[in-house]
């Protein structure tokens, strides 16, 4: 994951849920929050272009 990568090819085009997306600053229409993995990823939907991303945004809940 790095930013101006393109959005990965076989990743899932994930939405965030609701509840979330109130908590984030709100974004112009070509821009969409996705997760990849933890990752919180912010993409461009019209280049499928990697504009900025959190890693690990989701805390590991795996049982060890």
């Amino acid at each position: 994951m790095r930013v101006n990568a393109e959005y990965p090819p076989g990743a899932p085009r994930s939405t965030v849920p609701p509840s979330v997306l109130l908590t984030l600053p709100p974004l112009p229409a070509c821009l969409h929050y996705r997760f990849v993995d933890r990752d919180l990823v912010l993409v461009d939907s019209v280049a499928q272009l990697i504009v900025d991303f959190l890693p690990a945004a989701v805390p590991d809940l795996a049982i060890k």
